[in-house]
């Protein structure tokens, strides 16, 4: 056969190269048990199982502040940035406002002032330095502004959704539960900064709008608590179902409508449930507020085989998804429940790869990642359910991953009226002769780290890795 005549040989295609981490960040002595970023991706909180708390400036890298807030491992700790006067520079009467949920049955709420970050008031020292050196000094710690007892024999991670002050039942300004920290809309900004700024050592005026929180019984582990804040009160209870053996309470999420308040819970049998109650009375509404409460069952279905780890909702609250001990992703309803009792899940994915926990729905609805026991990230499609990406650096089991804000787009003055929008950022490169402060620098850098899709992950090795993907 002439040679020449034989057909090129085909082209292999070029393999992607897998994806790294942009940064690393090390601070955490104990295993990561929960991430958040908020204030427009500028700030990371994270926790971990010694009690610790850490808010990270993700411009820079560096801690912003740091103390221990339990005597037990955090369960799951959420942050929001309440913007104030505008003062010396851009935010800088604004109020940080932390929430936190750790093994030593304590539900605290934490204060801090932007002013508190900049003086260095606050504490920032690492717990893996007071590893090496026990008699350094610590430093302040934020205003404990609640403090309540709640159960955490469950390992159920609290979850909250802020309630508008004035209305009655109160309509979503913000749902939250274990992860992402969105800024609060102007009805909650205007709650949170009608008083003026706090000094960086006085005791802050409540920052934050009413707050409905979900936490697991104390005395009941199938049940469901209902406090209220500021009031500090246990407005319902939610019983156990007599009928079935569902066990422990392992994941909540509150949603919060103008007419009705639900309640989605997943248990240690693999059930997953949505409760409603219609028109709810809150403190402060008249006498007897807890006994008007009538919850209904929408929905009940036993999605896994094993103990559900997580759940998170949709941005449109059209769905919910869940991730359990076994290798199972659910696709569940929520938009769509109505008076009947719903059993079927709208999709059943099963990813070969038991233990995904942490799991997070993006803000902009269309991916969701997990943290699995095999020290590995996976990101998925909401719609389809489909393995997009594996994120693999961590050499240990990963419990926590948190989604930065993708939603609008960001000023790139700062915030002030008539600027640029994202996508025309000027490099480093651009900036002008006049503008080379530090200040100019500073900006740049919040724009740019506001403008990224990052992806962390918390793991048992202590450190927290950040992905910029998709």
């Amino acid at each position: 056969m002439n040679p020449q005549s034989q057909p090129p040989p085909q082209e292999q295609p070029q393999l992607q190269k897998p994806a790294t981490p942009t940064y690393i960040l090390r601070g955490h002595a104990t295993p990561i048990h929960s991430l958040n970023l908020y204030h427009q991706n500028r700030r990371l909180l994270s926790g971990d199982a010694a009690g610790y708390l850490i808010v990270w400036d993700v411009g820079t890298k560096r801690p912003a502040a740091a103390w221990k807030a339990h005597d037990g491992a955090i369960l799951e700790a959420t942050a929001f940035f309440f913007p104030g006067g505008t003062g010396d520079g851009v935010d800088a009467g604004g109020r940080t406002v932390v929430y936190s949920h750790g093994r030593d049955h304590k539900l605290c709420v934490w204060v801090f002032s932007v002013l508190d970050e900049r003086d260095g008031g606050l504490g920032r020292v690492l717990p893996v330095d007071l590893l090496a050196d026990q008699g350094i000094s610590i430093g302040r710690q934020p205003w404990l502004l609640h403090s309540l007892s709640v159960n955490a024999l469950n390992f159920c991670a609290f979850s909250m959704a802020f309630l508008s002050s004035a209305s009655g039942s109160g309509s979503v300004l913000r749902v939250e539960g274990e992860g992402s920290g969105a800024s609060p809309t102007a009805a909650a900004t205007a709650a949170a900064t009608a008083d003026g700024t706090a000094e960086a050592h006085a005791p802050a005026a409540p920052p934050s709008p009413p707050v409905l929180l979900a936490v697991p019984n104390a005395l009941n582990s199938g049940a469901i608590d209902l406090f209220h804040l500021p009031s500090e009160t246990r407005v319902s209870t939610i019983p156990a179902d007599p009928d079935v053996q569902t066990g422990m309470v392992m994941a909540l999420r509150l949603l919060v409508r103008a007419d009705a308040i639900y309640v989605l819970s997943a248990f240690e049998d693999g059930r997953v449930m949505v409760f409603r109650c219609m028109k709810p009375c809150l403190p402060g509404q008249g006498s007897g507020a807890k006994s008007q409460w009538h919850w209904e069952k929408l929905y009940a279905c036993r999605a896994h085989s094993q103990p559900v780890l997580a759940l998170d909702l949709a941005p449109s609250a059209g769905c919910f998804f869940s991730s359990a001990a076994d290798a199972s992703i659910v696709k569940h309803p929520l938009g769509s429940l109505g008076s009947g009792l719903v059993t079927q899940p709208l999709k059943t994915v099963n990813t070969k790869h038991a233990g995904q926990q942490g799991l997070r729905v993006r803000a902009d609805g269309k991916i969701l990642a997990t943290a699995g026991w095999d020290s590995r990230v996976r990101v998925y499609s909401c719609k389809t359910l489909k393995e997009l990406a594996v994120l693999r650096w961590h050499k240990e089991g990963c419990y926590a991953v948190a989604f930065a804000e993708v939603q609008g787009q960001v000023p790139l003055d700062g915030g002030r009226a008539g600027g640029s929008r994202q996508g025309d950022a000027p490099g480093e490169d651009e900036i002008r002769e006049e503008d080379r402060s530090l200040a100019a620098v500073q900006r740049l850098r919040d724009l740019k780290v506001q403008q990224t899709h990052w992806v962390a992950a918390g793991s048992k090795d202590g450190k927290i890795s950040l992905w910029d993907i998709y």
